[in-house]
This record gives C-alpha cells, structure tokens and sequence, in this order.
C-alpha cells in the first residue's frame, strides 16, 4: 500500500478530527482547538500537491474564522495557519485573499522574531504578488527571503527562493542568471533529497 493509498483511508477520521477540534470556545477547550491548528499544518502539504487545495482551504476558514472571533494573540500556530490558507487560496487563483493571509503571516511572523517564518511567508507572498502582477514587488520579497534563508543557514528556504528566484529571471530577460540560479537550485534540492523541488526545478530549466 502506497502512502497516497494509506491518507486515502483515513481521510474521513481526519476530517472527523478537524471537525471535533474545529470548534468554538462553548464547545470545544483550547487544547482541542490547539490539536486542530497543528493538523492543519501537517495536512497543508496533501491538499496542497494532491489536489485538496478548495477543501484546505474550507477548514482554513474555519481555523481563521475561530482565531479572529477569540482574543488569541499571535503565535506560530496562527502563522502556520495563515500560510496555508495563503498558499492554497493562490493555487486556486484567488490572489485577493491569498494575499492578504500571506501579508498577515508575514507580519505576524516579524512580531515573533521567527526568521525561519518569516523567510518563508515572503517567500510566498512574492510567488502571490507575481501572479497579480507585481513583479518587481514580488522579486523583491523572494530576494530578502533568499537572504534571510542563507544568513539563518536554512538549506530549505534556500533551495526555495532559489527556486522562485530562477522564474523571476526569466521575467526579466536574464537567461543566463536564470539558469545558473535554476541550477543551484537543483543542488539544493538534491542536497536535500527532495524529488519534488528537483523536478519543479528541472521543469523551470
């Protein structure tokens, strides 16, 4: 059984146990709240890359929905939490909102002092800014997450604005950056023994 054919048969409990977290104060205590915040982190991958990205985002609504109503102050979990409602709102094309959670991460994450986030976040908001249209905006915030990434020594955010960087060069005209920057990212990727960033990395060269 593969891992895909495992998630498959247990994605009703999951959806059981976000609906018995997800839920309001007079109904559920913070700690279940809590266990719903950190499945939805470990679900965002799976809805993101296996086609769930409009049910992701449902129950990131709610997630939110429930944040926003309660006096919760800021913390990674609500961070982790805008950033998948971020990034699946922009995988449906709903760069509005996407955007708007993703500046929320962002800031959210500054607050915190979380740097690894905090690359992260801007990451992402650029990839968001360049499909509304921002380019320049939007290769600014992959250029300082890539800074921050090397100057925190994280291989991952590397490897992931150097991934995005290489587009943003082809936008400008850059081929010859583009493919050096393509390609250090295939180095960091393989570094990292990450086939899904090596093959998004030989699809962009």
């Amino acid at each position: 059984m593969t891992a895909l054919d495992r998630m498959g048969s247990v994605e009703e409990d999951i959806r059981a146990a976000l609906d018995w977290c997800l839920r309001s104060p007079d109904e559920a205590s913070t700690e279940r709240r809590e266990c719903g915040y950190v499945l939805l982190g470990r679900m965002n991958t799976y809805w993101y890359r296996f086609g769930y990205a409009a049910e992701g985002r449902g129950w990131y609504e709610r997630a939110l929905n429930l944040v926003d109503r309660s006096d919760r102050g800021d913390s990674v979990a609500v961070v982790d939490a805008l950033h998948g409602m971020g990034i699946l709102c922009v995988q449906l094309n709903d760069l509005e909102v996407g955007g708007r959670a993703l500046e929320r991460a962002l800031d959210m994450a500054r607050r915190l002092g979380d740097r690894d986030r905090e690359s992260r976040e801007a990451n992402s908001l650029g990839i968001a800014r360049r499909e509304a249209g921002d380019v320049a905006g939007a290769r600014a915030l992959v250029e300082h997450s890539l800074a921050l990434g090397r100057e925190i020594g994280s291989p991952r955010r590397v490897a992931t604005a150097l991934t995005n960087l290489a587009m943003f060069l082809v936008d400008a005209g850059d081929y010859v950056a583009a493919v050096t920057r393509g390609r250090e990212a295939v180095a960091a990727d393989l570094a990292l023994d990450d086939p899904w960033g090596v093959a998004i990395d030989h699809t962009n060269l």
